[in-house]
C-alpha cells in the first residue's frame, strides 16, 4: 500500500505570523541540535509526494518568514494586525484552534497505517506570489500547473497548465477554500468525460465530509439525469498539504455534461431567491420565481422571450388543472426525483439557490443536484425558521417552487410515491450497517484523520451549520440516526 507523508497547509492568517515564525525557528533549531542523521520533525522518514523540506526549501521558508514581520509587511497585513482590540470574539475563537490544529498536524502518527493512501493526489503549482498567501475568492482566476496521481503512483495528469480559483459563497469565506480548476486543454478525469472544468469540492461545513458524496450518489440511484460524477482525493498547494477533497464535475453545459443545443432554444437556469450578483441575468415569473441564467450566459432579446414563455407556459398548466397539460411540459421523471432528494435530505437550499433546471427535447427538466454539505440535519437551529425547520428529521418541507400545485396532482404524486417505493433500499443503504457511510469510513480511514489534524472536525467554519460534536465518530453516528429517522418518517407520512 503506497504511503504518503506530508508537510501540512497552514490557513495562514497574519495575526498568526509570529507564532509561525517562533515555530518555524524552533523546529529548525531542534533539527539542527539533533544532527544530519535524525529523523524529519514529522515524525517517521516516509517516502511519497509529501516530504520534509530541504534545506534551500527551509531557507526560503525562513525568508519568506521574515518578510512577514519585517518591514515588508504588506498594507493589507499592517491593516488586519495594527489594531488588536478590532478583532472579535470569533476571530479570536479561530485563531486560537488554527494554531492548535498547526501544533496537532505536527504530531507524528503511532499507527503506521495512517500514512496510507487510498485517494488519488492533485497538486497544484502557482506562481511564487500565491506560495505562501492563502488564496481568496477576489483573487479570481490565478493561472497553475495542475498534477494528478493515481494511489499506486500511476500518473493521470502530467503537469497540465491551468488556472485555479476560489469558488462558492459562504464557502469560499471558510479557511478550508473550495476551488474551480480550469485546464487549458480537456482532460477526461476517472472516465467523467473530457472537459477544462473541473471543482474541489472542501466540505468544510461538513464535519463528516461525505454529505455531497452521500446526496450526489443518491441522486444518481434515483436517475436524476447529468449528476455530477465524483470522487475523493488528497490536495496538495505547492508542496504542501490542504487536504481532503471531492473532485467533481461542474453544473456545466457540454457534449460530456449537459449536453444542451443552446442555438435550438434549450438553457440552463439556477433559482435563486434573492442574491444579487453583477454580470448575471435574472429573469423573474408571473408566480414569484426568480432564476438566473446560467446557459446563455447573456441572453439575447429573443432567448429571454424563448425563456419567458417555457415559464409561463409552465405555470398557466399547472394552474389549468389539467394533468396532460403539465405533463407535456415538464420530465416528470427528473421532477419527482428532484422532489424526493431534497424532502429526504431536508435541503434548506432547496428553491433558495443551487436549484437547477434545464430545458432539453422541449421539456423542462429538474437538476442537476448540487450543494448538500448543509443538508441531513447538518444546520442551526438558531438562525431561521427554514432552518430550524430542516434541520429536523421529521415533517415535509420540500413543497416549495412548482411543487405545492404539482403535488396537488394525483398522477404526480402516485410518481414520487411509486419512485420512493422503488428505491427504497437506496435510501436505507445510506445509514444501515455496512452500508454507504461505513463503506466511505472504510475506504477513506487515514485521509479523513490527515485532514482533521488541518480541519479539525469539531470546530464549527459557519454560523449557519449545526454545532459539530467533538468526535468523528460522534458525527458520522448524528448523521446516520438522523438519515434513519428521516426514512421512518418519510414512509410513516405516505410518502
Amino acid at each position: 500500500m503506497k504511503q504518503r507523508h506530508f508537510t501540512p497547509f497552514y490557513y495562514k492568517k497574519p495575526v498568526l505570523s509570529i507564532f509561525l515564525t517562533l515555530t518555524l525557528l524552533c523546529v529548525i533549531s531542534t533539527v539542527s541540535l539533533a544532527g544530519p542523521g535524525s529523523a524529519s520533525p514529522y515524525g517517521q522518514n516516509k517516502t511519497g509526494p509529501w516530504t520534509a523540506m530541504t534545506e534551500a526549501e527551509t531557507a526560503e521558508e525562513s525568508e519568506d518568514k521574515k518578510t512577514e514581520t519585517g518591514e515588508e509587511m504588506s498594507p493589507e497585513v499592517s491593516d488586519e494586525t495594527a489594531d488588536p482590540k478590532e478583532t472579535s470574539d470569533s476571530d479570536k475563537t479561530e485563531e486560537t484552534e488554527d494554531t492548535e490544529s498547526k501544533v496537532d498536524s505536527e504530531t507524528p502518527f503511532e499507527d503506521d497505517s495512517l500514512y496510507e493512501t487510498h485517494a488519488p493526489l492533485i497538486s497544484v503549482t502557482t506562481s511564487s506570489a500565491y506560495k505562501k498567501r492563502v488564496l481568496q475568492k477576489e483573487d479570481d482566476y490565478i493561472t497553475a500547473v495542475i498534477s494528478m496521481e493515481d494511489p499506486d503512483g500511476s500518473v493521470l495528469l502530467k503537469k497540465a497548465d491551468g488556472k485555479i480559483k476560489v469558488r462558492g459563497n459562504s464557502t469560499a469565506l471558510a479557511p478550508k477554500k473550495p476551488y474551480t480548476i480550469k485546464l487549458d486543454e480537456k482532460a477526461d478525469l476517472f472516465g467523467f468525460g473530457s472537459a477544462k472544468k473541473w471543482v474541489l469540492l472542501a466540505d468544510c461545513f461538513d464535519p463528516t465530509r461525505m454529505r455531497s458524496t452521500l446526496a450526489l450518489d443518491l441522486a444518481a440511484a434515483l436517475g436524476l439525469p447529468y449528476t455530477p460524477q465524483h470522487t475523493m482525493v488528497e490536495l496538495t498547494w505547492n508542496g504542501e498539504y490542504a487536504g481532503l477533497y471531492t473532485l467533481t464535475e461542474g453544473i456545466d453545459v457540454g457534449k460530456d455534461r449537459i449536453p444542451l443545443d443552446i442555438e435550438a432554444g434549450d438553457f440552463l437556469l439556477e433559482y435563486e431567491k434573492d442574491r444579487e450578483e453583477s454580470g448575471v441575468t435574472y429573469i423573474d415569473t408571473s408566480d414569484g420565481l426568480r432564476f438566473a441564467f446560467k446557459e446563455p450566459e447573456t441572453p439575447a432579446e429573443e432567448q429571454l422571450e424563448h425563456v419567458s414563455g417555457v415559464l409561463e407556459g409552465l405555470s398557466e398548466a399547472l394552474e389549468s388543472g389539467s394533468w396532460a397539460e403539465v405533463a407535456a411540459r415538464i420530465d416528470v421523471p427528473s421532477f419527482a426525483a428532484y422532489y424526493l432528494l431534497n424532502e429526504y435530505l431536508g435541503n434548506a437550499d432547496f428553491f433558495v439557490s443551487s436549484t437547477y433546471f434545464f430545458f432539453k427535447d422541449g421539456k423542462l427538466c429538474a437538476g442537476p443536484a448540487w450543494d448538500y454539505d448543509m443538508a441531513a440535519g447538518n444546520l442551526s437551529t438558531e438562525i431561521d425558521d427554514n432552518y430550524a425547520v430542516h434541520a429536523s428529521p421529521l415533517g415535509l418541507h420540500s413543497s416549495l417552487g412548482w411543487y405545492p400545485v404539482l403535488m396537488g396532482y394525483p398522477q404526480f404524486r402516485s410518481a414520487v410515491h411509486s419512485l420512493f417505493t422503488e428505491k427504497g433500499s437506496a435510501f436505507a443503504d445510506l445509514y444501515k450497517e455496512g452500508g454507504a457511510i461505513d463503506r466511505f469510513e472504510e475506504a477513506y480511514r487515514a485521509e479523513l484523520i490527515r485532514d482533521a489534524r488541518l480541519w479539525p472536525v469539531s470546530r464549527s467554519y459557519d454560523n449557519g451549520q449545526r454545532k459539530p460534536d467533538p468526535t468523528r465518530e460522534e458525527n458520522v453516528s448524528y448523521l446516520k440516526e438522523w438519515l434513519r429517522e428521516r426514512y421512518a418518517f418519510l414512509i410513516s407520512a405516505g410518502l
